[in-house]
């Protein structure tokens, strides 16, 4: 659970400075005249470009962690409560095998 926290916290810093590059990059088309925050990105800004280009591989390698520890959570409490329904079924059985012996 601790880990995904820390993923939950991760992929929100991501978005957060995805969000701030986004506006950086709109604030910069303002003032060239450019309209659409495309435009010139490549041209005027290679490395805001660039960062942007490491957020997004760094967000999608995130969520797909995240989504694959959740999976991994839910197999482990699936599990989990196997093991405890045959011990449950186990335990039953040797109380009424005792049970019926003492009587």
């Amino acid at each position: 659970e601790g880990a995904n926290k820390a993923l939950e916290r991760g992929v929100h810093l991501q978005q957060a400075e995805a969000g701030n590059l986004q506006k950086q990059l709109q604030a910069q088309g303002g003032k060239s005249g450019g309209t659409a925050v495309g435009v010139g990105m490549s041209e005027l800004n290679p490395e805001l470009m660039e960062e942007l280009k490491t957020l997004r591989s760094e967000y999608s390698r995130l969520k797909e962690f995240e989504s694959k520890r959740e999976v991994d959570s839910v197999q482990r409490l699936e599990e989990s409560c196997d093991d405890a329904k045959r011990l449950s079924e186990r335990y039953k059985e040797q109380f009424f095998q005792t049970k019926s012996e003492l009587e």
